[in-house]
């Protein structure tokens, strides 16, 4: 059902990666996203998604449906899922984590981007 908790989050863009972006470490990767929010826009309208620092992550749709996951790393890919499914998703992730604000881009294995905006905190509640 979901493909990526962030395909749905966050609109696939055509646009090119912005000058600074480049490929990011799982550190840094960790460091942009533990306890912080990813605001997107997907078919449907705005989406947002918390990714708590334990390693939870969940998905508010624009209809305001809400999607629990699960996250980690696996070298420098981010890796998600999203039950019911039985497999981890992996993605190489780039951003510059020196612009303001933060952006963070997910590339899956056939070459789909999708963009998000990095806010600080909780931002479902």
């Amino acid at each position: 059902m979901i493909r990526l908790g962030l395909t749905l989050l966050l609109a696939a863009t055509g646009t090119p990666a912005l000058a600074a972006e480049r490929a990011l470490s799982a550190a840094e990767t960790q460091k942009l996203l533990a306890g912080n929010t990813v605001l997107g826009t997907g078919e449907s309208g705005a989406t947002r998604q918390y990714f708590d620092p334990n390693g939870d992550t969940l998905f508010i749709a624009a209809d305001g449906a809400p999607s629990a996951g699960r996250r980690r790393m696996k070298g420098d890919q981010y890796c998600s899922i999203w039950p019911p499914a039985q497999h981890w998703s992996c993605y190489a992730v780039q951003g510059d984590p020196d612009a303001t604000p933060q952006t963070i881009r997910w590339i899956d294995r056939e070459g789909f981007a999708s963009t998000g905006t990095v806010v600080k905190g909780n931002q479902i509640k």
